[in-house]
């Protein structure tokens, strides 16, 4: 009678544990944001697999640090088939930072040919998709006539830099400087002439 009793119920924990699994958002089953695909174009061909933590879904993508220059980091995406991209222009926020080794490290910092982890997290780069339930009801709720489509927002304005590139430099001072001491020089010349 114990094993007669034993056996629904571990079809029924089964079949429950069956269908949350098929309900875990993919790579392939996650709509990206527009901010996403501007930070990476083909955003969705680098991303390897989704892990959920603290309840939130983030996408996890695997980056190799090609070059390094104060306004941009280029990088290569690794594909879920193994192979790298071409190279992908990013421009981090110069306080990012990333875990390397169990150590913390500015984005910056990440030498040439050094591969990391990179996980973007649900809201800003993707949402979730519409669950079953929900997709199945929405034909039957169509037959109210479609609303007309909402104007479209003007595009906001872009930001403005953070800082000023490390490329500028001092030449304008070392110019001013050299200037003033080719003056001063022609100075004690006619000086010493009178």
């Amino acid at each position: 009678m114990k094993k007669f009793l034993l056996s629904p119920v571990l079809l029924i924990a089964a079949l429950i544990s069956f269908n949350a699994q098929a309900q875990d958002p993919t790579c392939d089953t996650i709509v990206w944001t527009d901010t996403a695909i501007e930070r990476i174009a083909a955003v969705g061909d680098y991303c390897l697999e989704m892990d959920q933590k603290d309840g939130a879904w983030y996408a996890k993508f695997r980056a190799r640090v090609e070059r390094q220059n104060p306004v941009s980091t280029t990088v290569k995406y690794q594909r879920p088939d193994g192979s790298w991209s071409g190279n992908v222009r990013a421009h981090p926020d110069i306080s990012e930072r990333a875990e390397l080794n169990g150590r913390d490290v500015l984005v910056s910092e990440l030498g040439q040919g050094t591969e990391v982890s990179v996980y973007l997290m649900e809201g800003d780069n993707f949402s979730l998709p519409a669950p079953a339930a929900t997709a199945a009801a929405a034909p039957a709720a169509t037959s109210a006539p479609d609303p007309e489509p909402a104007a479209e927002p003007e595009p906001e304005p872009e930001p403005a830099p953070r800082m000023l590139p490390k490329t500028a430099g001092q030449a304008n001072w070392l110019a001013l400087l050299g200037t003033l001491l080719i003056m001063l020089s022609a100075g004690v010349y006619v000086r010493r002439q009178f």
